[in-house]
């Protein structure tokens, strides 16, 4: 009886102790099998649309400037996107993606003739990884050149919000989503088709700075 009373506190520590490894294995085990089955955050969702359909707007703004007198048909044009694209909770066009497209016409300004008119389309983003997504698009608004601060074109709306320079220059239009025409941009028109858009002018030369806004529609892909 003495021996047995001595060694009980010993036993039941044990017991204790092998409770706890047991305990321990197995939430380690359910963290690790949490960790392993946890959905990927958005930044590693593949896009699961393929192609975008008629009608869908891309806020964007070119990458390089746009100038009838130094540009010829077929030379490449590039624009970004500012925002991006989802379609049913999926990303299909990340923002800052290329935005690819060329030249289609030009009629540079001349002595005799002032006017000048250059066309456009854009046909293709360019994905990570190298993946490309077609598509046939117009544009259907363009505007001036935003300060940094205000690079996002506002969701929605209509027409145009001025945003006041803040280096005490003129104030410059924000486009929209529902922004349509020419903004910003004295002389200058923009003309659709369903082989792309022709940006004119009827007494100037047709210039687009860097960074200029873009509003493009789909029409096809």
């Amino acid at each position: 009886m003495c021996f047995h009373n001595k060694f009980r506190p010993t036993l039941s520590s044990s017991l204790a102790l092998l409770l706890t490894l047991i305990l321990m294995s197995s939430n380690s085990e359910q963290m690790t099998a949490q960790s392993t089955s946890a959905p990927s955050g958005p930044r590693e969702q593949s896009i699961s649309v393929s192609r975008l359909g008629p009608g869908a707007v891309i806020p964007a703004e070119l990458s390089k400037s746009v100038d009838a007198k130094k540009l010829k048909p077929g030379d490449k044009i590039e624009a970004r996107t500012t925002m991006s694209l989802l379609s049913e909770g999926q990303i299909v066009i990340p923002a800052n993606a290329t935005i690819t497209g060329h030249v289609t016409e030009v009629i540079p300004s001349r002595k005799d003739s002032p006017g000048a008119k250059i066309g456009l389309v854009f046909d293709g983003a360019l994905l990570k990884g190298g993946r490309t997504l077609p598509f046939l698009a117009v544009i259907q608004a363009i505007g001036r050149r935003l300060p940094t601060v205000f690079a996002t074109p506002m969701p929605g709306g209509s027409g145009a919000a001025s945003v006041t320079n803040s280096t005490g220059g003129p104030s410059v239009s924000q486009l929209t989503l529902k922004s349509e025409g020419v903004t910003g941009l004295a002389g200058l028109t923009v003309e659709n088709s369903a082989h792309g858009s022709v940006v004119s002018s009827s007494n100037s030369n047709v210039h687009l700075d860097s960074g200029s806004q873009l509003i493009l529609r789909v029409i096809s892909n």
